[in-house]
Formats: structure tokens, sequence, C-alpha cells
């Protein structure tokens, strides 16, 4: 896992609250490609922690393939935001997919680092089975 990527991702999520929504890989009302840029400056224009990842790793996303492009380069979001952020499948799957909010993802991100990172937030969140989030 790639700590530093991971924290500037929920960094940018946090300080760009009405960008981020964690039920949509990414989404746009006014059509056309997404980026940190456009989403800073564009109403209604959201994306989960993973499409934050892929736009800061240098994606654009398009919205209605749910697609990350790289130049010549088209992966789906989860698999650009997995590569980007060094996740295995189940890891990406759990904070992707498991989790709905920012708490969710720092509480799991908590319990991967032993609390090193985000360690007010070290408990799993309720609504994931026990066991769900394995430590690494």
């Amino acid at each position: 896992m790639n700590r530093e990527k991971l924290v500037a991702a929920i960094t940018w999520a946090e300080e760009n609250p009405n960008c981020h929504d964690q039920g949509e890989w990414a989404s746009t009302e006014g059509g056309g490609a997404l980026s940190l840029n456009a989403m800073a400056t564009m109403c209604g224009t959201t994306a989960c922690l993973a499409g934050i990842a892929c736009m800061q790793d240098g994606a654009v996303l398009d919205p209605y393939s749910q697609e990350a492009v790289y130049g010549d380069r088209i992966v789906s979001i989860e698999e650009g935001a997995r590569d980007a952020l060094g996740l295995t499948q189940y890891e990406a799957r759990t904070l992707f997919l498991d989790c709905r909010d920012l708490d969710d993802i720092k509480a799991v991100v908590s319990i991967w680092t032993g609390g090193e990172l985000y360690p007010e937030h070290m408990q799993q969140p309720t609504h994931l089975y026990p066991g769900e989030v394995a430590t690494r």
C-alpha cells in the first residue's frame, strides 16, 4: 500500500467534500471527462476515493464508461486506483466498495496500519462483518 498516495487522496476528499461521493466511481451533470481541475470548478461533479486517486495519478475519468484514461492506456477506475495506491484486489474492494464514507476509509486504513495512520479512527466500521477488514 502506498501510504503517501492514499493519504493524499483522503486529504483531497476531505478538502473538497462537495466533490467526494463514495457511492459513485465518477459522476458529472454537465457531461465530459473529469480531471481534478474540472471537479474543483464544475458543479455536480463527484468521484469516490478510487476516482480521486486515479486523477491524482494523472488519469482523466470517463464517467459514462467508468474508465480511467492514462493517455493511450484505458483501465477501469478500480484497476487504475488499485495500481496507483499499491493495493491488492481484496484491499481495493474493501476500500472502494465496502466503505461508505471517509470515516469508514480512515477506520480501515487505521486497522491496516496498526493505528499509525488515523489512530482516532481505529475501530471496525459497524456495517462490515467481523474479520472482513483483515489486518495486513
